[in-house]
């Protein structure tokens, strides 16, 4: 009776069997069964995951063919089954998916008897097995590889690489430093080629030419940049640079003022409103209060005269911290009244600069208690607020019908024989009181302040 051989399952005549027939037995041995182990290439479908290869005693089989493609309808990867055999097999994947060959544990089952080989799709593997386990077949190649080689090489490339290494990390050896040629440059060699370039300051300006791009972390300076020049649109400054704004302090642009000539300032001889210039933070402001009037002469026989108005009190601030098109209120204090025949003056406004500074009116003068005294000049202004802050000026006991003044801008006037108040000049003047003589006479009214603002 006939046997197989384990591996390529071919017809093993028995001594006497087959008489007349064994010719038969012998030309399919070797004309079909060795020669498909040898050259034999066939293709299989694989429907499902797990998938043995057919293999016969005898007869045309899968599993003895040297070469099989493999494509597949089962839409993701799948493991194929050779018999637990010796054997070596160039495997074609043709499908999309990944394929595994296992060896099986009996011919025909679909259970792993060891370890398996993953042959990605589209790519072509020579394997081969111990009856229990598959391995790939090279671990030398010499000459060309055309195609992709998956997994790591351990060992020499000594060709040339006309590809992607894909791997997420791979390695090479490091060329030695200066090496100028077409060979691979690792991360060690190129950390090594360029650590020991130090910084720009170290290096020969002169020879240092930056075409494009950018510098980050640099700063420019009288000492690193002797010569040439740097595009306005790269210095790091608020607003927009132009032919009509030149730049702060404050890293900002602001628009060049109608003249550069000297001082700028505004006067306010009324109340009014200050709109922060731009590009100015800061102002000088003058505050000065209005003056008080005189009072009148009482009317009757005597010589005592009218009390002068109080001068308007003076303030001088320096205010920071505005901000360009802000504004400020503005009061110019109003001239003190004149008093009439036997009556006081009125008192001066005060004039003020927002809440920054502030000068107090002077008071109105007073009208003596009898026809033998003297008036009582006004009281004097004060300043508040300011960096400096002075009382207006009040005379009093023989000059006591002259009108204050203030301590800045104003002259006051004493009233000559018997004749009304004299209005004092400036601004932040008392008038003068009515003089002494046989009749009434009637006071002088003061002056208005003023609010001066310098930039």
């Amino acid at each position: 009776m006939s046997t197989y051989s384990p591996s390529l399952r071919i017809e093993l005549i028995t001594t006497g069997d087959q008489a007349g027939t064994w010719g038969n037995t012998t030309n399919t041995n070797l004309g079909t069964l060795m020669e498909a182990g040898i050259t034999g290439y066939t293709s299989v479908a694989v429907a499902s995951a797990n998938q043995a290869f057919t293999a016969n005693n005898g007869a045309a089989d899968e599993a003895r063919n040297m070469t099989i493609a493999l494509t597949t309808s089962t839409g993701a990867n799948f493991a194929v089954y050779a018999p637990p055999a010796e054997k070596t097999y160039v495997i074609y994947n043709a499908s999309a998916y990944t394929a595994t060959l296992y060896n099986s544990t009996v011919i025909g089952n679909t259970t792993a008897a060891g370890t398996g080989v993953a042959i990605a799709a589209g790519k072509t593997m020579t394997v081969w097995s111990d009856g229990t386990n598959f391995a790939f077949q090279n671990t030398l190649l010499v000459g060309n590889v055309v195609g992709d080689v998956v997994g790591n090489v351990t060992g020499n490339v000594t060709g040339n690489l006309n590809g992607n290494l894909t791997a997420a990390s791979p390695t090479a050896a490091t060329q030695t430093p200066g090496t100028n040629n077409t060979t691979i440059a690792t991360t060690a060699f190129v950390a090594a080629a360029t650590g020991g370039l130090g910084t720009m300051s170290t290096q020969n300006a002169n020879n240092v030419a930056i075409t494009g791009g950018s510098i980050t972390g640099a700063t420019l300076n009288a000492s690193n940049l002797a010569s040439g020049t740097a595009p306005v649109a790269r210095l790091a400054a608020s607003g927009t640079p132009s032919a009509s704004t030149y730049l702060r302090g404050d890293s900002s642009w602001a628009s060049i003022p109608g003249s550069l000539s000297g001082p700028q300032g505004q006067v306010f001889t009324s109340s009014g409103t200050f709109t922060v210039p731009t590009g100015i933070t800061s102002v000088k402001v003058t505050v000065i209060g209005g003056g008080g009037g005189g009072a009148g002469k009482i009317g009757a026989c005597g010589t005592p005269s009218g009390g002068g108005g109080g001068g308007g009190g003076y303030s001088l601030a320096f205010v920071t911290g505005l901000t360009s098109g802000g504004t400020v209120t503005v009061t110019v204090g109003t001239a003190g009244t004149a008093g009439g025949v036997n009556a006081a003056g009125g008192g001066g406004g005060t004039s003020s600069f927002g809440a920054y500074a502030s000068a107090t009116g002077g008071g109105g003068g007073s009208v003596g208690p009898n026809i033998v005294s003297n008036g009582t000049p006004g009281s004097n202004g004060t300043g508040s607020g300011g960096s400096i802050n002075l009382p207006g000026i009040r005379y009093q006991g023989a000059t006591t019908g002259t009108g204050g003044q203030a301590f800045y801008l104003s002259i006051s006037a004493p009233t000559p024989g018997d004749n009304d108040g004299i209005v004092g000049t400036g601004f932040g003047a008392g008038g003068g009181g009515g003089s002494s003589g046989g009749t009434g006479r009637s006071g002088a009214a003061g002056t208005a302040g003023i609010v001066i603002v310098e930039f």
